[in-house]
């Protein structure tokens, strides 16, 4: 539920909309000092426009926002991954089942392969496992992190209480939007 909450309030689709959008955002979050080089460490980086790639001159390396993350190699764009990142959290806070949207739904809403959606799933779940050092987390979760009120312990009842009432005013505040 922690996670649902710092979804951005207007929904993934709308807050990157577009390919480029979720790059910037990736870009951002990868590397918060400027694109450095996945090989060498390097900040002494260039950028081919034309192909949407860097170059290190260092070691003359080439990669993308993408290269050696979850996303790499993957011909499914990034709008894709992260709306089925929201997907996947808002179905746990729903009901706490991480395994509810599976891949066959997955295939048919991003009209892809079946194994290609069913890495992709697999992928997203590990990650969002990781959840210190969750690369997806990064990029779809907009908001500040939610903290109880002073008082409520963590993993409490009372806590689990202010959670879902938490979770209740976001989908009041969606159902408005929409």
């Amino acid at each position: 539920m922690q996670l649902y909450l710092r979804l951005p309030a207007v929904g993934v689709r709308k807050a990157f909309p577009n390919e480029d959008a979720c790059r910037d955002r990736l870009i951002n979050v990868r590397w918060p000092t400027g694109p450095e080089c996945p090989l060498c460490s390097s900040h002494d980086i260039g950028f081919l426009k034309a192909r949407r790639t860097y170059h290190c001159r260092a070691c003359l390396q080439q990669f993308t926002a993408g290269s050696h993350t979850i996303f790499h190699r993957s011909r499914i764009g990034l709008v894709s991954w992260f709306a089925t990142a929201e997907g996947i959290i808002a179905d746990a806070a729903d009901d706490g089942d991480v395994y509810r949207l599976n891949a066959r739904k997955i295939q048919s809403r991003i009209a892809t392969s079946y194994p290609a959606a069913n890495r992709m799933v697999k992928i997203i779940r590990r990650d969002l496992s990781a959840s210190d050092d969750s690369l997806i987390i990064g990029c779809i979760c907009t908001q500040s992190e939610s903290r109880p009120p002073h008082g409520i312990e963590e993993n409490s009842r009372s806590h689990y209480t202010w959670l879902s009432a938490m979770l209740a005013e976001n989908w009041r505040k969606d159902a408005w939007h929409h």
